[in-house]
């Protein structure tokens, strides 16, 4: 089986995190390599933040759905300080627990509301606090973190336009959530 093979499958089981029987990661699941140098990951935030910067020109705020460990939050925060932009970062998160997943279920709207925050087994879901502690050593305080679920905190921010928007909430319903509500306030060119 490929290693693509593998990632989707892996994928299909757990969600967007691997199941607890996998001893060693694969696919884009690699966060070092054997020189313990990071890769798919870092380079991701790299990407996102340089995607970011060729949007700073337009009116707007930036928004982050899904913050995870704000790594690649702060990468942004760090741009804005180096060029002088005077923009706020807006980083939404669950924090603390990982919402259900709902890929195979994307329709069951009812039973999705029902369910519970769930932590992933053996992984460490970061709090508001430890994220905004890692911010405020790197003195970027130029990122608004707000907790709470996509669905109830996109709507409170309605009268926001943003340049530029990075979505990585690991569910269909959220996903949806966040594209409906940011189609209309992605600023022309965004």
């Amino acid at each position: 089986m490929l290693k693509t093979e593998i990632f989707f499958l892996l994928r299909k089981l757990g969600g967007h995190r691997l199941p607890s029987w996998v001893k060693q990661p694969v696919g884009n699941f690699f966060i070092l390599d054997k020189d313990k140098k990071a890769t798919f990951f870092e380079e991701r935030r790299y990407v996102t933040a340089s995607l970011m910067e060729k949007t700073l020109h337009l009116e707007g705020d930036i928004i982050e759905c899904g913050v995870a460990q704000g790594y690649t939050t702060a990468i942004m925060a760090e741009k804005l300080k180096e060029k002088g932009i005077k923009k706020t970062i807006y980083g939404v998160d669950a924090f603390d627990a990982f919402p259900f997943d709902d890929n195979d279920f994307p329709f069951e709207q009812d039973k999705l509301i029902k369910k519970k925050f769930t932590k992933a087994k053996n992984t460490h879901v970061p709090s508001m606090e430890e994220v905004q502690k890692m911010l405020d050593e790197r003195k970027l305080d130029n990122v608004k973190l707000i907790k709470g679920l996509v669905g109830d905190v996109l709507p409170t921010m309605k009268d926001k336009k943003f340049c530029f928007a990075s979505v990585d909430v690991d569910s269909y319903l959220a996903t949806k959530q966040c594209i409906e509500f940011l189609k209309e306030r992605i600023t022309g060119g965004g």
